[in-house]
């Protein structure tokens, strides 16, 4: 076999960045196919150098196998707890008042899947360190140890763990350490799919060992976020990342009477292995996935037993659009709640408040704050009953926005509304030119008349977007690559969307490049799709760039 070959690669948006450029085709080939290792990425996939940082000094500090970085010792602690917390367990006993209220909530949120048991009896025993324990033989049991203070020196660690989790005194950054690898690939993609993972700033003040001292503009910037969303302050919840925000809502409204999960449209790919994941892992029945028009499947599925519907307006990459009207009505009927996503259409283009939805979430990353150079997200939760599951889980696990990031996302949200205009101008031009060039098979956007969901666009969407994506005519593998490899600037080559700069990706190669074909099919993906998300630069110079990259394709 031969060696991975390790690649710097180019990040956009400055040391901070969320994402990096993938200059070729066989770049993005090279990479799924793990022939080649991005020294940083898009930053859930790919460990910032400084995260990565942290978990390698951890490790070695602990004299640990290996090392993952948290959000905080708490977030750590319900990754590994939920990663374990699987039919089959044969018992579990956890000493100390946090680890309680973390099995209580996995009870609430799961059903009873582990008894509880004395330690002798346990399979999986959690000690907080903060009090006194009586040692248990490690002999065929899994024990954690858990110091949310960061208070545990190296040589007090005793040799009985699988895992330690700790923080730091200065920060909430949490880790958690292995000392046996069993696990480590599975939590690591809980880890990612929850997007609670350490971000790169509070990893940057870790390893600097500061404490940053800024005044926190979490009022200022909640209050921007309620008059673009048309909604109260005390809604408003911020998040470290995107997928925080979508992961919190929807694993705290699963409950043992409300088990099921039901997503209208296709979701983004994380999204995706929450709703596939979590129901095998806790033995609840599977998520019931439909396409955005099948209203029939809505009534015969969404039912007493449904806990959350979820869709995403527009979806992503094809960027569908369903009649929220009609979903909502379907769940509210039933008692279940809605979810939306909301991140590619923006409060600017759309505000599902208006249509009774319960819960709003945004990938902050994106267009909110427009830079590439942060990672966040929001949740916005307009009932009461959702609103004390939300703020219980939030504080819980300390799921808080870095405070540096906030400060950031305060400053790039003011010039929101003004992006949001010319990414939708913008995006409606380049759609229209490509839809009408001799080289290109199918457009996907909102905005066309050609598009199957333009009549909806136009009852729920103000605008259409930043986002569209297209296929290629003739030979598509081969004039995918040419006309790939050849587009040049503005144009960034790089995943990610909602930036002032146009952004193209391969995003089925990057986000579905192990599915399937007939998964593929189902999800109406072709493995040639190119994915748009238009900046904010004079659209004659773009249209000039995609017009002599389609030179080099038959």
């Amino acid at each position: 076999m031969s060696p991975i070959q390790k690649v710097k690669a180019q990040p956009v948006g400055g040391y901070h960045g969320v994402t990096v450029e993938l200059p070729t085709v066989q770049m993005n080939l090279d990479y799924e196919e793990k022939k080649i290792e991005l020294d940083r990425g898009y930053v859930r996939f790919v460990l910032h150098p400084d995260v990565r940082e942290v978990e390698t000094q951890a490790a070695t500090k602990f004299g640990a196998k290996n090392a993952l970085a948290f959000i905080s010792p708490e977030s750590a602690l319900y990754v590994l707890m939920d990663g374990l917390f699987q039919k089959g367990r044969q018992g579990i006993c956890v000493q100390g008042k946090f680890p309680e209220k973390m099995l209580y909530f996995l009870m609430q949120t799961a059903g009873e899947i582990i008894p509880v048991a004395r330690a002798e009896e346990a399979e999986i025993i959690i000690h907080d360190l903060s009090i006194p324990q009586k040692p248990v033989s490690p002999a065929n049991k899994i024990i954690i140890g858990f110091d949310a203070e960061g208070k545990i020196s190296p040589e007090k660690v005793g040799e009985n763990y699988q895992f330690l989790i700790t923080g730091y005194p200065k920060n909430e950054g949490g880790i958690l350490l292995f000392y046996s690898l069993a696990l480590l690939d599975e939590i690591s993609l809980v880890r990612r799919h929850t997007g609670f993972n350490l971000n790169s700033r509070p990893a940057e003040q870790i390893l600097q060992n500061r404490k940053v001292d800024i005044k926190s503009p979490e009022i200022e910037v909640k209050t921007k976020l309620t008059r673009l969303e048309k909604t109260a302050t005390e809604n408003v919840y911020l998040f470290p990342t995107g997928m925080g925000a979508i992961s919190a809502a929807i694993l705290t409204h699963l409950s043992p009477t409300r088990p099921k999960m039901v997503m209208i449209g296709s979701p983004y790919v994380d999204t995706r292995c929450i709703l596939e994941k979590w129901p095998v892992r806790r033995g609840t029945p599977e998520s019931i996935f439909l396409d955005i028009d099948d209203f029939a499947g809505m009534k015969n599925t969404i039912d007493e037993k449904t806990a959350l519907v979820i869709c995403e307006i527009p979806t992503n990459p094809l960027v569908r659009v369903p009649d929220l009207q009609q979903v909502v009505q379907i769940a509210h009927r039933n008692g279940a709640s809605v979810l939306v996503d909301s991140t590619i259409a923006s409060p600017y283009n759309l505000n599902p408040f208006d249509y009774n939805v319960d819960l709003i979430a945004h990938s902050a990353t994106k267009s909110l704050n427009g830079k590439n150079d942060l990672i966040g997200g929001v949740l916005f939760v307009q009932n009461a009953p959702s609103r004390e599951k939300i703020d219980y889980f939030y504080n819980l696990l300390k799921l808080h926005m870095d405070i540096q990031d906030m400060d950031i996302f305060n400053r790039n949200l003011d010039g929101f509304e003004k992006r949001a205009a010319k990414y939708n101008e913008n995006a409606l031009l380049l759609a229209k030119y490509l839809e009408k060039h001799p080289k290109v098979k199918k457009v996907y956007y909102p905005g066309l008349s050609s598009h199957p969901d333009h009549k909806t666009a136009k009852r729920y969407l103000r605008g259409y977007g930043s986002l569209l994506s297209f296929i290629l005519a003739g030979d598509t593998a081969a004039n995918t690559r040419q006309f790939y490899d050849h587009i040049g600037a503005p144009v960034i080559k790089a995943p990610s969307l909602g930036s002032e700069q146009t952004l193209l990706c391969l995003y089925v190669v990057l986000a579905h490049y192990f599915d399937p074909p007939e998964k593929l099919a189902r999800m109406g993906l072709d493995k040639n799709l190119l994915r748009v998300s238009v900046g904010l630069e004079d659209i004659q110079e773009l249209i000039d760039t995609f017009e002599a990259a389609f030179k080099w394709i038959e």
